[in-house]
């Protein structure tokens, strides 16, 4: 049954990768910060090196013009930007319009899910900001739970 489950996770991974691409060609690598993460936790506890390669392979892709992921990448590190925290902002925002992560905002108000909630803007996503990573995708992910 555990094989089963994870085969299907990764089949609906991959099917997420297919569909999305063409229109956000840096969600192979936005889900890449999501490997071996928590299932749940705040934007500062995703592992930085991971974060780190993810933005360098991100700044050399085409698609600027349309992934906002891409053009933020691309802006830091080739010095146009110092926000590193908004480059894994847009990559948040990517992951989560495509149903790969939901968000928690501090204040209360719940998991955000998108569509049911509207996208929020980069400047939204802070460091304490929670991402919950679709449950569907967790084998796939490897995701951990750690309270």
């Amino acid at each position: 049954m555990y094989e089963a489950e994870k085969d299907y996770s990764r089949l609906r991974l991959t099917s997420l990768v297919e569909e999305w691409s063409s229109i956000f060609p840096s969600l192979p690598l936005a889900l890449s910060i999501l490997r071996n993460a928590n299932q749940e936790g705040r934007v500062s506890a995703l592992d930085s090196a991971t974060i780190d390669d993810a933005i360098s392979r991100m700044s050399d892709l085409d698609g600027a013009n349309s992934d906002s992921a891409i053009a933020a990448a691309s802006s830091f590190v080739s010095g146009e930007s110092t926000n590193r925290n908004g480059v894994v902002a847009e990559m948040i925002l990517v992951l989560y319009t495509v149903g790969a992560v939901g968000l928690r905002f501090e204040g209360g108000g719940g998991q955000q899910w998108f569509p049911e909630s509207a996208v929020p803007v980069a400047s939204q996503i802070k460091p304490s900001v929670k991402v919950l990573v679709h449950p569907m995708f967790h084998q796939a992910l490897g995701t951990t739970y750690h309270k």
